[in-house]
């Protein structure tokens, strides 16, 4: 779970995480928060003036409660509308300039946006924190016409999250790399990305390694993919490192 201060008479401070999601958004009228759970980033945008109303929506009742509450105690009650509901649905009918999905599977954010497609076509911009499945999230956005504007990473208690800022609207896809890492981080040669990569290729050396111990010589199409895996990383990683 995220550090977070939650005394009502100080100051909200936000994970790193967290705090770089809000980073990238610009400040406007309306924003939705879908999974909110605690309900800290609604609360954090309309305390420093980021946004003028929040929609916080999550599939859970007693997750939303946790925001109801906290912005209870926070006073922002009349600033953030809490909605319970299956992804984009609870605010399909409401005009929205920025939507976050954070802290859910690529597959499951693809999904989100997909069954309710139409409506995600007339939204400014998505904030996008997927936990797993990058990459089938970055195919499924290049596939479905929306544009990666700019990707952010950042290292939160030992662990790296890759943020994507998104727009709808058509992009040609310039390599295949940057549908595993994000395009301008790779530019930019990122000191994270490369921390990313680092572990990714000790990762998949280690998955290998049980996989031809446990296969007793027989042939496994999963070590093949893990070597494709392997070589890419370690490939890219020498271009960002010289």
């Amino acid at each position: 779970m995220d550090e977070i201060n939650i005394q009502t008479n100080r100051e909200l401070k936000l994970s790193n995480r967290m705090q770089k999601i809000v980073s990238l958004i610009e400040k406007t009228d309306v924003v939705a928060d879908v999974g909110t759970d605690h309900g800290y980033i609604p609360n954090y945008l309309i305390e420093n003036g980021i946004a003028k109303l929040v929609y916080a929506t999550d599939i859970s009742a007693d997750s939303l409660g946790k925001n109801i509450e906290f912005s209870k105690l926070r006073g922002n009650s009349d600033s953030i509308i809490s909605r319970v509901g299956d992804g984009l649905k609870p605010i399909e009918n409401e005009k929205i300039n920025t939507v976050i999905i954070a802290g859910m599977g690529g597959i499951l954010i693809s999904q989100i946006i997909e069954n309710s497609i139409e409506f995600a076509r007339g939204i400014e911009y998505f904030i996008l924190q997927p936990m797993t499945a990058s990459y089938e999230l970055r195919y499924y956005l290049y596939q479905n016409d929306f544009n990666i504007l700019r990707e952010e990473i950042v290292e939160d208690n030992d662990k790296i999250y890759e943020i994507m800022y998104v727009k709808n609207g058509e992009k040609d896809l310039k390599s295949p790399v940057f549908l595993r890492y994000g395009e301008n981080l790779i530019k930019e040669k990122n000191d994270v990305l490369i921390k990313l990569l680092t572990r990714n290729i000790e990762s998949n050396k280690n998955i290998m390694s049980q996989i031809i111990k446990n296969s007793e010589g027989k042939t496994n199409s999963r070590v093949f993919e893990l070597e494709e895996d392997i070589k890419r990383d370690e490939e890219l990683l020498n271009e960002i490192e010289s």
